[in-house]
């Protein structure tokens, strides 16, 4: 039986660097949805910071979390690398979910925190998913799915190439 690997990347919930009340809320949140999918369905989780600001709430949850790894990648295609050894992927920030999209039939959830992550995933409601309605059903469907029978929709590369060159440009 293949690892399952929950890739997970968060940021502050208001875009500040530090790590406030709010942060820690949301992060014990999280803690807490992903215990609760862990009761249904094994799986380890790799944080994937996309900037140096966000290693500290990849660091929180690694030691809050069993089974719990952290690495920060150095360029795009190491990220994408990284990617590529994920089951699944939830994320904040545009650019780790953008990279995410780019993996072939990697199930992922966008947790967005500001309006432009709204906007690019506008068309593909299925993707977003707020911070606060997170909950371990989401988690469990992520990873339990697969190509031949997705959870969110995989388009194709082509297909890809062109939605992100065109939201990209707005």
């Amino acid at each position: 039986m293949q690892d399952t690997v929950l890739g997970l990347s968060v940021c502050n919930t208001d875009g500040a660097t530090t790590f406030d009340d709010a942060m820690h809320v949301f992060l014990d949140h999280l803690i807490s949805v992903i215990q609760k999918a862990r009761d249904s369905a094994p799986f380890r989780i790799v944080c994937l910071p996309t900037a140096q600001k966000d290693e500290q709430f990849a660091l929180y949850l690694t030691k809050h979390l069993d089974d719990c790894s952290s690495t920060l990648a150095h360029s795009p295609v190491s990220y994408v690398q990284e990617l590529s050894h994920c089951s699944a992927f939830i994320g904040m920030r545009m650019h780790s979910l953008i990279l995410a999209s780019r993996v072939n039939n990697l199930p992922y959830i966008a947790l967005p925190y500001t309006q432009k992550v709204r906007d690019l995933f506008c068309d593909c409601p299925d993707v977003l998913v707020e911070q606060d309605a997170l909950n371990a059903e989401h988690i469990c469907a992520l990873i339990q799915s697969d190509s031949s029978t997705p959870l969110l929709q995989h388009a194709d590369t082509e297909d890809q190439t062109h939605w992100l060159k065109e939201h990209l440009q707005r």
